[in-house]
């Protein structure tokens, strides 16, 4: 039997556009919830066995904004809401969930996250004029629930604030940028 746990957060409001641009520009704000399941891939999903969806957070209900990012390791979670809102649980087996909120001005709103859980930083990126584009969090500020967390910048030659994605890969921090800017790479 697979002992592997499983994800998902659910995007549940309407598409965000700017502007005429059209699906290029396609963004989303929420709401949103976090979902998990155990042992899907063992042949019997959705079975009386105990491998269905289960509503993580919020316990009921929605989100009023969207969940952009899970990072899962171990049994921690980082989530990352569109807000700038991170929620953490030391284990999601039985999460007690910490809200934190990212300060940060002249942000949009915030768009994917990247956890080097070796190095212990979660790496953040926004779309806003003057925002940070790329941030990073030491984890041990996440950990210690500290409500105010201070994102600290990760932007040298950056083009853009306006950062869409991230992906971590190979000792590389990839930021996929809005607009003609396309991708840059930071060596970590």
């Amino acid at each position: 039997m697979d002992n592997t746990w499983w994800f998902a957060s659910t995007y549940e409001g309407e598409a965000l556009f700017k502007g005429d641009f059209g699906n290029d520009h396609y963004l989303w704000y929420g709401p949103s919830r976090i979902f998990r399941a155990k042992n899907l891939i063992d042949g019997n999903a959705g079975n009386a066995n105990g491998n269905t969806w289960e509503q993580v957070y919020p316990t009921s209900g929605k989100t009023e904004m969207g969940i952009v990012s899970l990072n899962v390791n171990g049994t921690e979670l980082i989530a990352l809401e569109s807000s700038g809102k991170i929620i953490y649980a030391n284990d999601f087996r039985s999460p007690e969930w910490k809200e934190l909120e990212i300060e940060e001005s002249n942000v949009w709103f915030f768009t994917d996250m990247e956890v080097d859980w070796d190095r212990g930083i979660a790496f953040v990126s926004s779309v806003g004029d003057e925002g940070e584009g790329v941030c990073y969090i030491p984890l041990k500020q996440i950990r210690s629930g500290n409500k105010n967390l201070i994102c600290k910048p990760f932007n040298t030659d950056l083009p853009t604030r306006l950062v869409r994605n991230l992906l971590l890969a190979n000792n590389y921090l990839f930021a996929g940028t809005w607009r003609e800017f396309s991708c840059n790479d930071f060596k970590r």
